[in-house]
């Protein structure tokens, strides 16, 4: 019998919070520039961003959440509503297809 754990089941180990699809048409801007991506999943601790533009680990942004809603029903937090929400976040990671980004607390 094979122990070892796919890279998948391991970085799936090491969220703190349960990701849901999300396929929606997003905005996000630094203090100079508005930007357009699709958030592609998100949880109760971030969202990856799916982009063109390349941003960095550390980079800190301010991103408008289109999916406060989970599929139960859950609010992402308390008093959202099913607007637009905006978030200040921090880019935590990309790849070749955009990047992962930390909430730090609503805007």
């Amino acid at each position: 019998m094979n122990t070892s754990k796919t890279q998948n089941e391991a970085k799936d180990e090491r969220r703190k919070h349960r990701r849901i699809v999300c396929d929606e048409t997003t905005f996000f801007a630094t203090r100079v520039k508005l930007y357009e991506g699709l958030v592609k999943n998100i949880s109760f601790g971030g969202v990856f961003v799916e982009s063109a533009d390349a941003f960095f680990p550390g980079e800190l942004l301010t991103l408008a959440v289109p999916c406060t809603t989970n599929e139960e029903g859950l609010k992402l937090k308390e008093p959202f509503n099913d607007e637009d929400v905006k978030m200040k976040c921090k880019v935590i990671w990309k790849n070749k297809d955009g990047f992962g980004i930390e909430f730090i607390e609503p805007k």
